[in-house]
């Protein structure tokens, strides 16, 4: 069973993340979706520490040449129209290694449900035929299922 996405603030509390194993970034809400966090387990596999990335766009410290743009553009579609989201992306490590990334996405909401951030939990795939529900290809949008 998939574990639900961090979605108030209190789930984005660093603290909260830090006890998560899950690779976790937050973003903003607006284009070019700047990272205001991430936990070490992000760190782990993306290869930046927290301070570097903090307030780069997500997109320039993730995406390379193998990066399905339609694909990432689709998740963004979802995002903004409030819904949770997943799909596999080839991204790229701080040192340039590649990578499947079967990223699911979803907004963080306030206490009167204003969505204030996006969050994002990734995970290294090897073989994209076992993640439940994930296109075979990147191409595609993949509403969430729980």
């Amino acid at each position: 069973k998939t574990r639900p996405l961090p979605n108030t603030i209190n789930d984005i509390d660093s603290s909260h993340l830090e006890e998560d194993a899950r690779a976790i970034v937050v973003t903003e809400t607006k284009s070019p979706f700047r990272v205001t966090q991430v936990n070490s387990s992000w760190e782990a596999l993306c290869g930046y520490q927290r301070e570097e990335c903090k307030g780069r766009p997500l997109g320039s410290l993730l995406n390379g040449p193998e990066t399905d743009k339609m694909a990432a553009t689709a998740l963004v579609s979802n995002l903004l129209s409030g819904e949770e989201a997943g799909v596999i992306l080839t991204n790229y490590t701080k040192t340039g290694r590649k990578f499947k990334n079967y990223v699911r996405v979803g907004p963080v909401v306030d206490e009167m449900g204003k969505t204030i951030n996006f969050v994002g939990v990734l995970k290294e795939v090897v073989d994209t035929e076992k993640v439940m529900g994930a296109p075979k290809s990147g191409g595609t949008k993949l509403p969430f299922m729980s």
